[in-house]
């Protein structure tokens, strides 16, 4: 399915409760934790950890630091938070450029409707350090100790990249990893069996040819947000063509349409 993960046109996608609840099982069925699930699908009900456990690796430092430490991304949603609260743009837009952040291309009307911007607001500002995934047993034995920091750094800057809650980010930075491990050692034909098994779950998970198409379309318009070359690496490694990952990708997209951050992009 990777072939088709590339950016599209508009597209959004709506899913059914039938959807999702078949979208669960099938995560479920994975051997997949369904809290995480839960979690992701219904965001609102979620309460984040007071303490989050430490993550097996340190995220590299943010490149871009402003004033009283912030990164560029926490000091532009400060600067949403400013706007609403009545401050005029133009005045916002000097004091980003005074901290040393290029907001040329910030400050422009914002086309999303009052009922998207309160549901955007139920969630938090998403940084790399949010994501927790789990390396255990996924990494090549032997890998050197800056070669898996680096993944790891790139992992969580591609995740943030496309705003993927914490939970469905974590999950899929190590499931990416074990995949792409999994079908390097794999012959060709083992590997070309998998993608069309894959295939067919995943248009069995959707309903259609047609919704297929959809979800496809959905998850890569939300991949053209993401650094491209991360995201070719997994298309080579075979991981997006796992169904459970296009379909979280897609779960993923709505939400962002529902927060009417897709018309953003």
């Amino acid at each position: 399915m990777s072939e088709t993960l590339t950016p599209p046109g508009e597209t959004n996608v709506s899913f059914s409760p039938e959807t999702v609840a078949s979208m669960r099982e099938a995560w479920i069925v994975a051997g997949n934790d369904p809290a995480v699930f839960d979690a992701a699908a219904n965001p609102a009900a979620a309460q984040p950890a007071a303490n989050p456990p430490t993550a097996p690796m340190t995220p590299a430092t943010p490149s871009v630091i402003v004033g009283n430490d912030l990164t560029a991304a926490q000091a532009i949603s400060m600067a949403d938070a400013l706007v609403e609260a009545g401050v005029e743009r133009e005045r916002v837009r000097e004091a980003l450029n005074a901290d040393g952040i290029a907001a040329d291309g910030w400050g422009a009307e914002d086309p999303r409707t009052d009922d998207e911007r309160t549901f955007d607001r139920l969630y938090p500002a998403v940084e790399p350090g949010v994501y927790r995934p789990d390396y255990f047993g996924k990494l090549p034995e032997g890998t050197a100790p800056e070669t898996a920091a680096e993944y790891d750094a790139s992992a969580r800057d591609w995740a943030a990249s496309m705003d993927l809650s914490p939970e469905i980010g974590s999950h899929l930075i190590g499931e990416a990893l074990r995949i792409g491990q999994a079908l390097g050692r794999a012959s060709e034909a083992d590997r070309a069996l998998y993608i069309a098994e894959q295939k067919a779950t995943f248009t069995r998970m959707a309903g259609s040819e047609e919704a297929a198409a959809q979800r496809i379309a959905a998850a890569g318009k939300l991949l053209s947000r993401a650094p491209r070359a991360f995201t070719n690496a997994l298309k080579a490694s075979g991981a997006l063509d796992s169904a459970e990952i296009a379909s979280l990708l897609a779960l993923e997209a709505e939400r962002l349409a529902l927060r009417g951050k897709d018309r953003m992009m």
